[in-house]
């Protein structure tokens, strides 16, 4: 005898078994710790928390239109009208306020095969789970009809008790690299069984919600201030960067008594580049902090320009050195008048100055906003 199960309750099995049975759904999320850089003794330098979480993790099977109540929910929805080809239903699940919905209606208008119902899901399966703000971030496995299985990155965001699929890993922000970066490092596993030690801490947000952030924990070293210009520095490992300082205000300060032409600084400064720098490449423009009406950024210099900002200080000192592995950042307090602001260099084992440095991470780090704020509380 075949029993037949009415669909409404076969609805509300499915909904018990997806949603109310696992912890996971409701469970608090918890704090992991992963290191993004470490020392030449391998303790870590630079740390990061974000919110994961725990328990078992959703495997989905059978999509649904649903009300869109939880993460859950929306995602169901989601690869149901993505597998119908329902673009209607598809623009209404994004969500309008961080304009992942206007993201998507470009995205299908460009590529509208992604979006037919060529090809079908047969499973979603949660590998990974952190919850950033009001987000959710997913990193699944999904299943297709031809049984190829390929990884992917969901994002849900819940607002006003609805909850909706984002595109904010797609639009990236220097808040978006940094949590990318580090979700990036706790499932390479390199995360640590206690929290870390510090100096400084900052918080870093995503465009909604004020809970679960990912905080970034960084340990000093060598605080102090060391001159480097004017005057040479006495400490060896910063001979490299004193002289840089040191000969840029020379070269500026013969250019302005007009005894130098434009071709001629040119050629003064490729002979102090390659003096001072470990491999310089001369087509990558300059990245430093700036300060404009108290707010602080990072911003690209052309050569000339960079000559011109950094001899613009009376004062140049280091405030505190962060290891990284075989490089070195160096945080300086550069003061012009009765203004002091941070800058930041980066050099190898020898002193030498580098342009770029290994750790993708501590790039995407020292570059954010939040970073350079810290830094100027830090100097000043």
């Amino acid at each position: 005898m075949i029993v037949r199960i009415r669909p409404e309750i076969r609805k509300v099995a499915l909904i018990l078994a997806l949603f109310l049975c696992p912890a996971w759904l409701y469970a608090q999320p918890s704090l992991t710790y992963v290191a993004l850089a470490q020392a030449v003794d391998n303790t870590p330098s630079v740390t990061a928390s974000i919110y994961s979480e725990s328990g078992t993790l959703p495997v989905l099977t059978d999509f649904e239109p649903t009300e869109n109540k939880e993460q859950l929910d929306v995602l169901s929805s989601y690869y149901f009208a993505l597998n119908q080809g329902n673009t209607k239903s598809l623009r209404d699940l994004y969500f309008e306020g961080d304009g992942s919905r206007d993201w998507f209606v470009e995205d299908a208008k460009k590529y509208p095969q992604k979006y037919n119902g060529n090809v079908e899901y047969k499973k979603v399966e949660a590998l990974k789970a952190y919850q950033w703000g009001d987000y959710s971030i997913y990193y699944v496995a999904r299943t297709k009809s031809d049984s190829k299985v390929r990884q992917w990155v969901d994002v849900t965001v819940c607002v006003d008790a609805s909850c909706f699929i984002s595109n904010l890993l797609f639009e990236p922000d220097s808040a978006t690299d940094i949590a990318s970066a580090v979700m990036y490092k706790a499932n390479m596993g390199k995360v640590l069984n206690k929290n870390p030690s510090y100096d400084l801490n900052f918080d870093v947000f995503p465009r909604f919600g004020s809970r679960y952030p990912i905080t970034i924990f960084i340990n000093m070293d060598n605080v102090g201030d060391e001159g480097l210009f004017p005057g040479k520095s006495e400490d060896d490992r910063y001979t490299y960067l004193s002289d840089y300082f040191n000969s840029l205000s020379e070269i500026k300060q013969l250019h302005n008594g007009g005894e130098l032409s434009v071709d001629e600084i040119t050629s003064k400064l490729i002979e102090l580049n390659q003096r001072v720098w470990s491999s310089y490449d001369e087509q990558k423009a300059h990245r430093q902090y700036t300060v404009s009406d108290g707010s602080f950024s990072a911003k690209y210099f052309s050569e000339f320009a960079y000559l011109e900002f950094l001899t613009s200080f009376d004062r140049v000192s280091v405030a505190g050195t962060i290891s990284s592995e075989d490089d070195t950042y160096l945080l300086l307090r550069a003061t012009m008048g009765h203004t002091v602001q941070p800058l930041i260099f980066l050099i190898n084992n020898s002193g030498r100055l580098k342009q770029t440095g290994e750790n993708t991470a501590l790039r995407q780090v020292f570059m954010s906003d939040e970073a350079i704020e810290t830094f100027a509380d830090w100097v000043n």
